[in-house]
């Protein structure tokens, strides 16, 4: 009965470490102000506005969450656009445009 209960219990915390390290994901706010301050700088400092179309799965591979945007500069025509959102070394989320990892 006791081995039962201890192995329950390490199932149950493995399942949930592995749980907790692959399910992360930026929320939608997050995902947007990140793609808002990289457009800062193209556009000499003025907002573009951005909506989520899409949200892929998680790439295990390459550590990132493909998220894709529709990106509205200022006086220009809107266009598609996936960024890929990861985790860097100190743990903060972090955006790029090319999927590596």
């Amino acid at each position: 009965m006791r081995i039962r209960v201890v192995t329950c219990l390490l199932i149950t915390i493995v399942f949930t470490l592995n749980l907790g390290c692959s399910t992360w994901s930026p929320s939608d706010e997050e995902a947007a102000r990140l793609v808002k301050d990289y457009y800062l700088f193209f556009y000499s400092g003025k907002q573009v506005e951005v909506k989520i179309v899409r949200r892929g799965e998680f790439i295990k591979e390459n550590k990132c969450y493909p998220i894709e945007f529709m990106i509205v500069p200022p006086e220009r025509q809107s266009f598609r656009k996936t960024f890929y959102f990861f985790k860097d070394g100190d743990g903060k989320i972090g955006v790029r445009e090319v999927q590596y990892g």
